[in-house]
């Protein structure tokens, strides 16, 4: 910090002190102009009294001469009547070498004195020219230094008229006779006031002719010190000069106009005077700040001693926390794991108990029935476990990744009411739902999220119920946005079970919490329902609430922001024919690595009627649909995770295969993979359908039912179910039906479709348009007026060249050729 101040202090002092300068340079600089311009103009205003006075002695001095050759006449009285009449102080008559042959004078000078001055060539050359005249004025100063007892003498020299010879006239004059007549330097210096208290000296080269410092008036040049310090410093007109004087240093400068030396000067400490203020105003300032700073710096260290203090009890509190939250977490997982070993065994242990009381009971068929039946049970309530544990570890890593689908909320009560109404029956429980009229029942969103929300609330509702008690569940709209475009749906179900204490209720949202470890037996709950349950509403937007009294009954109330389904689309299949779903004749290929898998998923479709043709990896499902005829094969069942070649791969290989059926073959996902990522990655790679494992034989005829329905249609039934007019077909190509038939049969071999697809994945315009062409005739004459529409768009864009917009329409087209390909395949 004193390095700091000492540098500081330092440029400060050198900053003013150049300033200073500077200042005192431009300072000297101006009034030594300004002196010179007063110098020039003194001797403006003198010269023009001198020239008056010269010539009045030079007209006497002529009139002398021309006295002499009047008189003719040399002698003393004749000269002392020239002084007389002419009031001259001396008069010389001299030949034409300057020697005197006459004089008269009434001072104390003489031929003698004058003699050095009239031997000049200027004043000898008079005499030889008679027309010329020399006149000059002279200083006399008898102290050796001006004041005002000096003497000017005006003097003339002009050729005699009586002969060859010099007459040599001159008057003196008093210094203050002369001044008084005419301004003198002085009196031009005043009212001129110098900066810095300055002093001004004008010589003439040996005498102070003038300046407003007492202490040189009157002096002589080599009388005064500072002049001598200004010989000795140099001629710097346009610098500073450091002068020295007896009473200490001086700064200026000096300069020369015609006759006349000018000094300026300055006392050192006035040239100087900012610095040394502007350098103690500083170290003032730099003494303050640092006193402040010092300040400061304490008042940071104090806080910083605190705040380290107050950091150091919070660390040690966070490790107390830590510490104990570790105690926690080791409790909560060995907790965990005697849970999930509890509860994994017990139906575990069910079911094998179940097996072996099966076996020791052959000749029982009731019993075996009743084993069977209990291991279904035991093995339900394993997957819902399971479920549960997957579904809770995914919301707490944030891995939960909801869909944006349409749905219908009456389905997914209808659905929740179907697999709650045994239990409730059971129990003598009343199971009810109050519909709202004023309602948007279609909604898109991730059902799949809502249904498990839902159900959790509604089935822990029935299996807490009281015997002959009731569980009402009623929906109502909260509100819709300006927009129209999302609804606030509210969910209310109430119940007169035997409700939940008020310190449950604090940490019910907690995993694996039960206010009654009892529950865990009496009723098989897990204690993950409700944290499901309220970590998925808030994940989709909603809050869940609940009003609960022990022994009189619980409201939860889930409250759900859901955008509106403006499509208001239909809630069947098209082209499901509920009657008769039996799967004879149709060829399935069905890819699982695993035997046991493999067996079930085998036995469960030939036992519908189906055949089945097995691949190991996704490999051999894509090698073995590759070398099929064409549309032999009817669905693909692809497990996901495979050897060699995994399901998603094999799908994406086959959609990509140049094959007419390889768009439209429906490829259903049947894996263990269940969460809502894992169908959103096999939909990218081009599956149709996604069924969780363990699948149920109903669920999978269904599924596989659902994408090829009833067989041997008639073609108008085809054309019916497609919502096209068969009619306009016949009338259009003006033959019979069974000429017809046929042609349109050959369009599931049709190779314009997958060239145009080719094009598009090619980026090739033209191509594609001739391809699009092709389709959009064909379409029109068979009577696909949907499908002819989408290609007579696709034609337009291309026929103008722009790609990006007819791909926009690929997906559409796509579906649109799926649609018609399937519906075509059910024909007889």
């Amino acid at each position: 910090m004193v390095t700091v101040g000492i540098i500081l202090m330092g440029c400060v002092f050198a900053l003013f002190s150049y300033n200073n300068t500077e200042n005192a340079k431009n300072v000297t600089a101006e009034t030594i102009e300004y002196i010179k311009n007063q110098c020039i103009r003194y001797d403006e205003i003198t010269s023009s009294d001198l020239t008056k006075s010269l010539f009045r002695i030079i007209d006497k001095t002529k009139e002398i001469s021309r006295d002499m050759l009047i008189f003719n006449d040399s002698s003393d009285n004749i000269m002392k009547s020239f002084i007389g009449d002419h009031k001259l102080t001396g008069v010389m008559l001299l030949d034409e070498k300057g020697e005197l042959e006459n004089e008269l004078y009434s001072d104390d000078t003489g031929y003698d004195v004058w003699k050095s001055f009239i031997h000049q060539d200027n004043v000898l050359s008079v005499a030889y020219e008679p027309i010329k005249i020399y006149a000059d004025r002279i200083h006399s100063s008898p102290s050796g230094a001006t004041s005002d007892n000096d003497y000017y003498y005006d003097f003339a020299a002009v050729a005699r008229t009586d002969k060859k010879g010099i007459v040599f006239a001159y008057l003196r004059q008093t210094k203050s006779v002369i001044d008084n007549g005419q301004p003198t330097l002085d009196l031009l210096l005043s009212g001129f006031k110098l900066a810095m208290n300055g002093s001004i000296i004008i010589t003439d080269k040996s005498n102070v002719i003038a300046t407003n410092n007492e202490k040189y008036t009157g002096k002589a040049v080599v009388d005064c010190k500072i002049l001598e310090s200004y010989a000795s410093s140099g001629d710097k007109a346009n610098g500073l000069l450091r002068i020295v004087d007896d009473d200490g240093s001086y700064y200026g400068g000096m300069d020369k106009c015609r006759n006349y030396y000018i000094y300026v000067c300055y006392p050192a400490g006035n040239v100087y005077i900012g610095r040394w203020a502007a350098t103690s105003l500083a170290t003032t300032i730099y003494i303050i700040i640092c006193f402040v700073a010092i300040l400061f710096y304490r008042s940071i260290q104090v806080k910083h001693i605190r705040e380290t203090r107050i950091a150091e009890e919070k660390y040690n509190a966070k490790l107390l926390q830590s510490a104990d939250e570790a105690r926690r977490a080791n409790m909560a997982k060995s907790d965990f794991l005697r849970r999930m070993s509890h509860d994994i065994r017990t139906p575990i242990n069910g079911i094998r108990g179940m097996i072996e009381i099966a076996d020791k009971n052959d000749d029982d068929p009731e019993k075996r029935k009743e084993c069977r039946r209990k291991m279904w049970v035991a093995s339900g309530y394993l997957l819902e476990l399971v479920n549960d544990i997957l579904d809770m570890n995914k919301l707490e890593s944030g891995e939960i990744v909801l869909e944006y689908e349409p749905f219908d909320i009456y389905d997914i009560f209808d659905d929740i009411f179907t697999l709650n109404e045994q239990n409730a029956y059971k129990h003598n429980i009343s199971l009810t739902f109050e519909k709202c009229e004023n309602i948007h029942n279609r909604l898109i969103g991730s059902p799949l999220h809502v249904k498990r929300v839902l159900m959790n609330i509604i089935s822990n509702a029935v299996k807490y119920g009281r015997e002959g008690g009731y569980v009402k569940v009623s929906c109502k709209e909260l509100s819709v946005t300006e927009d129209g475009k999302t609804a606030m749906l509210s969910i209310k179900c109430e119940d007169n079970g035997k409700g939940i204490g008020e310190d449950f209720r604090k940490v019910m949202y907690e995993p694996f919490r039960q206010e009654n470890e009892s529950a865990r037996t009496s009723y098989q709950g897990t204690g993950l329902g409700l944290p499901i349950a309220k970590r998925l509403t808030e994940k989709m937007g909603g809050t869940i609430e609940c009003e609960s009294t022990k022994n009189v009954g619980t409201d939860f109330t889930i409250v759900l922001p859901l955008d509106i389904d403006m499509t208001r689309r239909s809630k069947s299949k098209p082209g499901v024919v509920v009657e008769d779903r039996s799967l004879a004749g149709v060829n399935i290929l069905l890819a699982e690595d695993n035997e046991l898998n493999m067996e079930i998923t085998e036995f469960m479709l030939k036992s519908e009627g189906a055949t089945v043709i097995k691949a190991w990896n996704g490999a051999e499902a894509v090698e073995i649909f590759e070398s099929s005829e064409l549309y032999s094969i009817d669905v693909i069942l692809m497990d996901i995770m495979m050897p060699v070649v995994d399901g998603l791969e094999a799908s994406e290989t086959i959609r990509h295969l140049y094959r007419a059926d390889a768009i439209s073959v429906p490829i259903i996902a049947l894996t263990a993979n269940a969460f809502t990522d894992d169908k959103i990655k096999t939909q990218t790679a081009g599956m149709n359908e996604h069924l969780a494992k363990p699948v149920e034989s109903k669920k999978l005829k269904d599924a596989v039912f659902s994408y090829i329905g009833r067989k041997n249609l008639t073609m108008r039934e085809c054309y019916d179910l497609l919502g096209e007019d068969y009619d306009s077909v016949l009338q259009r190509l003006e033959c019979e039906e069974e000429n017809v038939e046929p042609a349109i049969r050959e369009f599931l071999f049709d190779k314009h479709f997958a060239e145009f697809s080719d094009a598009m994945k090619e980026h090739s315009v033209e191509k594609a348009f001739r391809a699009a062409h092709t389709m959009k005739g064909i379409a029109a004459n068979l009577g696909f007026e949907k499908f002819r529409s989408v290609f007579s768009e696709i034609t337009e864009y291309l026929r103008k060249g722009d790609y990006d917009s007819a791909q926009k329409l690929l997906v559409t087209v796509g579906k649109e050729y799926i649609r018609i390909i399937r519906a075509l395949k059910r024909c007889k």
